[in-house]
């Protein structure tokens, strides 16, 4: 991606983070990337579903890999979550408790239906526990028991964050993350 699309993705991704799929339009996404009227279409020939499944692969990616180099910079798995914790925390925090998870806001929107969106959501949530799980297995977890922890991880973390941005508060982020920790110990 590159140049207008690539800010047009990124904003989507932005604005949907904040306020929600169904709550964006076209014209907003337009104007605040500052593209060309015409380039939505041009760009996005199947419409807003391209545009949203694109902007969930985009921001989840970034979370994915993001969840992945903690993981790589850490020994174990405990150490991994209380790092994401507190990241995810001070990304809160920074937002003024404005920016929740780029993929759970949309997810809440969108998964009683079928389409690009719910699907590109669906994979981000894959692929968030596939990197917890394999950390986990390369730790000894049995595969079975390794995925049913990543599982419960990205569960636990998605509500703490809604928790956190209801209470604007970091304090349930921060406690799942040390509790999830201590389990994996």
């Amino acid at each position: 991606m590159g140049g207008t699309r690539e800010r047009m993705v990124q904003t989507a991704a932005r604005l949907f983070q904040r306020h929600g799929y169904h709550a964006v339009g076209f014209r907003r996404i337009i104007e605040e990337s500052e593209a060309p009227r015409g380039s939505i279409y041009h760009h996005f020939p199947q419409g807003k579903e391209q545009l949203g499944a694109e902007a969930i692969t985009w921001s989840g990616g970034a979370l994915v890999r993001t969840v992945g180099q903690i993981a790589a910079s850490h020994d174990d798995i405990a150490g991994t979550l209380e790092e994401l914790g507190e990241r995810l925390a001070g990304w809160l925090e920074s937002s003024g408790f404005a920016d929740g998870c780029p993929v759970a806001t949309v997810a809440l929107e969108v998964a009683p239906t079928d389409g690009p969106v719910t699907d590109a959501c669906r994979d981000v949530f894959r692929d968030w526990v596939v990197v917890l799980r394999d950390r986990l297995h390369e730790e000894g977890w049995e595969p079975d028991a390794a995925r049913a922890f990543a599982t419960t991880i990205v569960a636990a973390i998605e509500g703490a964050l809604l928790l956190a941005r209801v209470e604007r508060d970091a304090t349930p982020v921060r406690t799942i993350a040390r509790d999830l920790a201590a389990r994996a110990r």
